[in-house]
């Protein structure tokens, strides 16, 4: 059996020059772990390559268009 740990993030990006390129989003990924293992042993690993995911989608929505 397998847990999963799931964060979302919701951004809003405004541009203040134009406004046509402001957009808000939600973005979201998960990792799974072993259903044996306690989730404080392994949260902190399981957060950075999430954080890592998300920033990078960030990132790639904000800046496609420059």
């Amino acid at each position: 059996a397998l847990n999963r740990l799931e964060i979302s993030v919701k951004v809003i990006c405004n541009n203040n020059l134009n406004e046509d390129e402001s957009w808000t989003s939600t973005f979201s990924f998960f990792e799974n772990y072993d259903g044996n293992v306690e989730l404080g042993s392994v949260q902190d690993e399981l957060i950075e390559t999430i954080f890592n995911q998300l920033t990078e989608d960030v990132f790639n929505k904000a800046f496609t268009n420059w």
